[in-house]
């Protein structure tokens, strides 16, 4: 079967005809990127437009809610980026819902996730909000080309700061300080940096992926269901 007969047939299965069915292909082709591909057969496809000729028909009846299993798994790099803008497109349109295992292609499509563990929701927000909560503190690498004494305990005298761990490094030094999300933790160490006269190398905030953030979190839902079976027992 064409790609062309495919979306006529589950438009006319949705009820649609006549005009509005010739618009809503005429929609789908142009934001699907199936033009080139539209009288070619199904199985003459790459896996890339066979992903776009699936999200085609889920679109034809311009449904509200779309939800997308899995929507890039097996294709290749610059196939992802095509469905990965298809999606970001369609997103100021539609409620969109994407499962999927592959973590690395949540952040660039959503603004919120629901994070589900053992059949549980244990977390639902935006992701800078989830790592906020997940990571406890914001975290900040400073390094040095050499190490005065002092760095640390200077460090840990900065109001903003609350934890100050040194880093093992071949040359100069390194810290890892940590505070609280609100605080202008750069800033702050950039300031005494310069009031110290200190040589940098390194000043970085800490950049919390969606991986560590659902590894933090769904750790701590394991620790809280472990403890609650303890009570119980």
């Amino acid at each position: 079967m064409k790609v062309d007969e495919y979306l006529t047939f589950v438009g006319r299965a949705r009820g649609l005809g006549g005009k509005k069915l010739d618009d809503r292909l005429d929609w789908c082709v142009e934001a699907c990127g199936l033009k080139t591909e539209y009288k070619k057969t199904i199985g003459e496809l790459s896996k890339g437009y066979r992903q776009r000729t699936g999200l085609a028909q889920a679109l034809i009846h311009d449904p509200d809610i779309l939800i997308l299993d899995e929507p890039t798994s097996g294709l290749d790099p610059l196939q992802i980026m095509g469905i990965r803008e298809l999606i970001k497109s369609l997103a100021g349109q539609k409620t969109i819902i994407f499962s999927t295992h592959i973590l690395q292609e949540v952040s660039p499509v959503t603004d919120r996730v629901v994070i589900i563990n053992e059949g549980m929701i244990i977390a639902d927000g935006r992701i800078d909000a989830l790592a906020r909560d997940a990571m406890g503190k914001n975290r900040v690498f400073c390094g040095l080309r050499r190490g005065p004494e002092g760095i640390e305990n200077a460090l840990r005298g900065l109001p903003e700061v609350t934890s100050v761990k040194q880093l093992t490094v071949d040359q100069g030094c390194r810290f890892e300080v940590g505070g609280p999300f609100d605080q202008d933790l750069v800033g702050a160490v950039a300031r005494l940096a310069r009031e110290q006269a200190w040589e940098i190398a390194e000043l970085r905030e800490a950049v919390f992926s969606l991986e560590d953030t659902f590894i933090a979190l769904t750790r701590r839902a394991h620790s809280e269901r472990a403890a609650r079976m303890r009570g119980v027992a």
